[in-house]
């Protein structure tokens, strides 16, 4: 377990304090968390698994060939998913990446009231657009998307996305 980037935040009342950790293994390893921290919140911004993938194939640290990419996301979320039967439900909270772009002030509320902590944005200097949605429609041909389609169905049904060409 890795816990890193971790940022202490300081509410209005000076008597509540967030901390922050955006490691992006967290969501596979919560359960260890439970362990070092009294009723942590996770949030897991989930995101079109095909969008994911044309992210992951741009990491040094991720398989460079989509079918190898692929095996890695699906391990990664098989891991999720058995975390998240482990879990409380109430130590979790899943939004989607593409609604928390159109509608940045409803899924904010939503993150901040099962935080319990009054979150102050400038949503403004919140760097996340619309660009960043569907770019695997640009990215892959057509065969390269079906074989996503085939692939990814269980996570596209999963969390609602559908399955196009």
């Amino acid at each position: 377990l890795i816990i890193k980037g971790i940022k202490k935040k300081k509410n209005n009342n000076n008597k509540q304090y967030l901390y922050l950790d955006d490691n992006t293994w967290n969501h596979i390893n919560f359960s260890e968390l439970n362990k070092l921290f009294p009723n942590p919140c996770l949030i897991h911004i989930y995101r079109d698994p095909r969008d994911v993938i044309c992210s992951l194939l741009k990491q040094r640290w991720s398989p460079r060939n989509l079918k190898d990419c692929v095996i890695f996301y699906k391990k990664l979320m098989a891991q999720w998913t058995y975390e998240k039967k482990q879990l409380n439900k109430k130590s979790y909270l899943e939004i989607s990446f593409e609604k928390l772009v159109m509608n940045k002030e409803y899924e904010f509320d939503k993150i901040s009231k099962f935080i319990k902590f009054k979150l102050n944005i400038n949503y403004n200097l919140i760097d996340i657009n619309k660009s960043n949605i569907g770019i695997w429609r640009n990215e892959f041909d057509k065969s390269q998307i079906k074989f996503l389609n085939v692939e990814l169905k269980d996570y596209l049904k999963m969390y609602n996305y559908k399955i196009t060409q």
